[in-house]
């Protein structure tokens, strides 16, 4: 699933210059930022055929499979409500990313 994005984990649309930067809350790495785009920000907008100046924030990672599967573990941790279910995923997550980017999940929520 190559190039994949998780709209509100790994990229994110903010107003120009808004934000000096963003850290992915899949992996915690720094996202590579396009500022000054000149497009549609959501459905509606590509619909419309709307442009509007934005910056992009994209992380570094989104394109890699392990990132996906990391994704898709963070959307799980947080829609399920046992705590021990929980705790199994955010152990599977902390060790998919320390194989892959030697760091913990300290960015994603609890």
């Amino acid at each position: 699933m190559s190039g994949y994005f998780c709209r509100g984990y790994d990229f994110y649309i903010t107003k120009p210059n808004k934000k000096e930067e963003i850290h992915c809350r899949v992996c915690g790495a720094k996202c590579d930022v396009e500022r000054g785009v000149k497009g549609p920000t959501n459905v509606a907008s590509a619909i419309g055929g709307l442009k509007f100046e934005h910056d992009f924030f994209s992380c570094p990672n989104y394109d890699k499979e392990w990132h996906y599967r990391a994704c898709k573990l963070v959307e799980e941790l947080e829609d399920t409500l046992s705590k021990s279910v929980r705790e199994l995923i955010k152990q599977d997550l902390d060790e998919l990313l320390e194989e892959n980017m030697n760091t913990e999940s300290k960015s994603v929520s609890e």
